[in-house]
């Protein structure tokens, strides 16, 4: 897609949590997994970042309980029926996407858009090993009661620490899949 934009610098940081399967996603950690995020994206906020819910399904917007029990300010933005490039143009204005399904975090990353991928299931998990970035993977059951604290390291790690790192990183990885891409 030689005609997309070029990748736009904002405070918006996006946040996907897949409510399809949510049974087998989240088990008995329901409630602390998905107030734990919540919290982390009160703390994202506070840091002066504009926070928007994005549901690839309808039934994404069930987060909005947590967020609401948070206090964090949001908006939500519904992609279920977008068109591709009413899609492209939504995730080229993000600047960092916090995300469980697989295309919250595959669109996202070919647009220049630096992500976070909250497991629930091994298929993000593939993803990130392809492009050598399992350290921007966090497991939510893994340890939910701190999963706030493990969010805003990674976050802290990818928008400030390592920032440019982070970025070439994106390049580099997007530059490799295209080869592989011409290649085939």
């Amino acid at each position: 897609y030689p005609k997309i934009k070029s990748k736009e610098s904002s405070n918006l940081i996006g946040i996907n949590i897949a409510f399809d399967r949510y049974e087998r996603r989240f088990g008995k950690n329901i409630y602390t997994v998905l107030d734990q995020i919540a919290v982390a994206m009160k703390q994202i906020e506070e840091l002066g970042f504009q926070i928007i819910n994005v549901c690839h399904l309808e039934n994404d917007s069930k987060f909005e309980i947590s967020l609401d029990q948070r206090n964090v300010n949001y908006q939500t933005v519904n992609l279920q029926f977008k068109l591709p490039n009413e899609v492209y143009d939504f995730y080229n204005k993000i600047e960092l996407m916090l995300g469980m399904r697989g295309h919250a975090q595959m669109i996202p990353f070919g647009l220049n858009t630096k992500i976070i991928s909250l497991g629930t299931h091994d298929k993000i998990r593939y993803f990130l090993e392809d492009i050598n970035a399992l350290d921007w993977y966090i497991d939510v059951n893994e340890t939910p009661e701190s999963l706030s604290i493990e969010i805003i390291e990674k976050f802290n790690q990818l928008m400030f620490l390592e920032k440019h790192e982070t970025e070439t990183r994106l390049l580099e990885q997007q530059a490799a899949l295209s080869d592989i891409t011409q290649e085939n």
